[in-house]
Parts: structure tokens; sequence; C-alpha cells
């Protein structure tokens, strides 16, 4: 048999719930990725994130503040190389400050970031450099964001792609320009 609420006259004047104290307030949320990040670097300067890479325990700290001047400063290199917002960036890192500052940058300007592994090897057999080439006329990607530690990847990716011009930017040259 199906359940029912319990009904009666006893019950339909009581409230549903008990409540005690003033009207619960949800906390305000940032609209937005982008605005969550300035929040957090605002509200709690000191807090960050602890980069985990070697498996020790222990590793590098980069607060808030830190993620959110480092992602604008690459921000602005991808944008004067002429991304623009909806453009999909393809990520393609093996340390993770790197992936998390490209990630912000592409998220701050809008761009769209591909998150991909780094293949193990620039071997045409390779099967992740293998999905990465037969994805890449779907993904309609606009540029490659990568460190210069894998040039040798990236530059596999273009000749199996048969594409030399494969637009590719590299973090570090992004990082230390002065961008106005």
């Amino acid at each position: 048999t199906p359940l029912h609420a319990p009904s009666g006259p006893d019950l339909d004047d009581r409230p549903l719930a008990v409540s005690v104290g003033d009207t619960l307030q949800a906390p305000a949320c940032a609209p937005s990725l982008p605005a969550m990040l300035a929040r957090a670097a605002r509200e709690h300067p000191a807090h960050g994130i602890t980069y985990l890479d070697d498996g020790s325990g222990e590793g590098p700290t980069q607060t808030y503040r830190a993620l959110a001047d480092d992602a604008a400063r690459v921000l602005a290199g991808l944008r004067e190389a002429g991304v623009r917002p909806g453009d999909r960036v393809l990520l393609q890192f093996s340390d993770n400050r790197s992936m998390l500052t490209a990630f912000w940058a592409c998220v701050l300007g809008g761009a769209q970031p591909i998150p991909v592994a780094v293949p193990a090897s620039d071997d045409a057999d390779n099967k992740d450099l293998g999905k990465l080439v037969n994805a890449w006329p779907a993904l309609a990607l606009s540029r490659v964001l990568s460190s210069r530690a894998h040039a040798v990847s990236v530059d596999a990716l273009a000749r199996l792609l048969g594409d030399a011009a494969v637009p590719v930017l590299w973090l570090e040259t992004l990082q230390a320009a002065e961008h106005p």
C-alpha cells in the first residue's frame, strides 16, 4: 500500500519544521568562478593551495592572492596573443601549479580551458597523443598553452596533425613578459 503523510485536524495547523532564532540566511555566493577567486584572494589572503607533486606530504604553497596575480599576468599574455572569450585553449602541463595558473588565466578571460595529460612519449603510436590528434578537429582549439618542458610533445602533436603551425603559447614566456 502507498505511504501517505499523516493528516488530520491535529496535524494540519502545525509548522512543518522547528525553527528557533532568526531566519536562516544562506551565505552570499560568488556569482562566477572569477568572482570566487577574487573573493578568496580578498577575504582569505593568507590561505591558499599546497601542491603535493612529489608525494612527500610537503610541498610549495601558493596563496589565493598569488594565484590570482599569476593568472592575471598569464591572461594579459593570452590577450596579447589574441585569445578571446569563448576560445578553447588546450592546457598541457605535468605540474599542478602551472596547470592551475593556466586554468585560472583562461577562466578569468572567459576562454574555455581544456586540460589534457602530457603524453608519455612523442611516438606516433602513443594512445594519449592519438586521442588528442583524433579529437583536435572537434575541439576547435584556438591555442595550445604548455610549458617548454613539453616542447617535444607539442612538436609531435603538430607533426601528427600535419600542421607545423599549431598555435603554441609557452607559459614561461607569458609569465616573464611585462604586460600593460
